[in-house]
C-alpha cells in the first residue's frame, strides 16, 4: 500500500508541475508578442505537419514516375522502329546522293568532250583476272550508234573500248 501511496504521489506531482507549466506558458509571452504556449503547440504541429507533407510528397512522386514508366517501354519500341525507318530512309538518300554526283560528273565530262558521246549505264560485268582482262556489259547497243571498237571514257580518263 506504501508503493502505490508513493506512485499516486508522483503522478499527482508530475501532473502538477506539468499544469503549473502549462498555466505559465499560457501567460508568458515571447518578444514576438505570441504567447509562449501558442509557439510551442504551433511549432510541433508545423513539424507534424512537414513531415507528413514529405511523406505524401514522396509517395505522390514515386506513384507518378512509376505511372509514367509503364508507358515507355512502349515509346521506347516506337521510337526504334521510327529510329530504324529513318536509317534506311538515310541510306536511300545516300545512295541517291552518290547516284547524282556521277551524273554529275559524266555530265560535265560529255559536256567538255567536242566529239558526240552516248551515255551508258553499266549493266553487268565479268571480271576476268587470269587473262587481265575485265569485260563490261553497257545498256546501249547498236541502235543507239555504240560500234565495235569505238572508245570508252570515264571522268578519270579512258577506260578501255567496245568490242562487239
Amino acid at each position: 500500500m506504501a508503493e502505490s501511496f508513493r506512485r499516486r504521489t508522483g503522478v499527482i506531482f508530475v501532473v502538477a508541475v506539468v499544469s503549473q507549466v502549462l498555466l505559465v506558458s499560457a501567460q508568458v509571452q515571447t518578444r514576438s508578442g505570441v504567447r509562449v504556449l501558442e509557439a510551442v503547440s504551433f511549432g510541433a504541429f508545423a513539424r507534424v505537419q512537414g513531415v507528413t507533407s514529405s511523406a505524401i510528397r514522396g509517395v505522390r512522386d514515386v506513384w507518378e514516375n512509376y505511372a509514367e514508366l509503364r508507358g515507355a517501354r512502349e515509346e521506347n519500341q516506337a521510337l526504334k522502329q521510327q529510329l530504324a525507318d529513318l536509317e534506311i530512309q538515310l541510306q536511300g538518300q545516300r545512295a541517291l546522293a552518290a547516284r547524282t554526283s556521277k551524273l554529275q560528273e559524266l555530265l560535265a565530262l560529255q559536256q567538255s568532250t567536242e566529239l558526240p558521246t552516248v551515255a551508258a549505264e553499266v549493266i553487268g560485268g565479268n571480271p576476268n583476272a587470269m587473262a587481265g582482262i575485265r569485260e563490261i556489259t553497257i545498256g546501249r547497243g547498236t541502235a543507239d550508234g555504240v560500234q565495235a571498237g569505238m572508245a570508252v571514257i570515264a571522268p578519270r580518263g579512258i577506260v578501255g573500248r567496245v568490242i562487239g
